[in-house]
């Protein structure tokens, strides 16, 4: 019982030091890449992918990224092709669907502000009374 909470707590402590690292792109796409290939995928299509991935996230307006695309394999390399295609199109709508979510969080917390303001002052002026 006792080496389960140690585990748990470990976990829970390398998570909290994860998430206060900056973000970094290249182990992102790393990440990315590895998941390609633990499914089965090519190593042409993985290359593909994350450099697809990398466009995508780039168009959606993460600045952490830039255009990546090889134009001789593009050109010559369907599985190329087909990966840089999915993972564009993947991480394109993943990084929108953040930003939404995250625009979505913020208005939600403004209005609990502004909601929390008018009830302490709708209180401050029933108490003047």
């Amino acid at each position: 019982m006792s080496r389960k909470i140690v585990l748990t707590a470990m976990s829970s402590f390398a998570l909290l030091l994860t998430a206060c690292q900056p973000f970094n792109p290249n182990e992102y796409l790393m990440r990315q890449r590895n998941n390609i290939l633990l499914q089965g995928n090519s190593a042409s299509y993985a290359d593909g992918y994350t450099d697809g991935c990398a466009t995508g996230r780039r168009e959606a307006g993460d600045h952490h990224f830039i255009f990546q695309k090889n134009a001789t394999r593009a050109k010559n390399d369907t599985e190329y092709v087909e990966g840089w295609e999915q993972g564009h199109n993947f991480c394109r709508q993943e990084h929108l669907n953040q930003k939404e979510h995250d625009y979505r969080e913020e208005k939600s917390a403004l209005l609990r502000q502004q909601t929390y303001e008018l009830q302490r002052k709708a209180l401050e002026r029933l108490n003047k009374e």
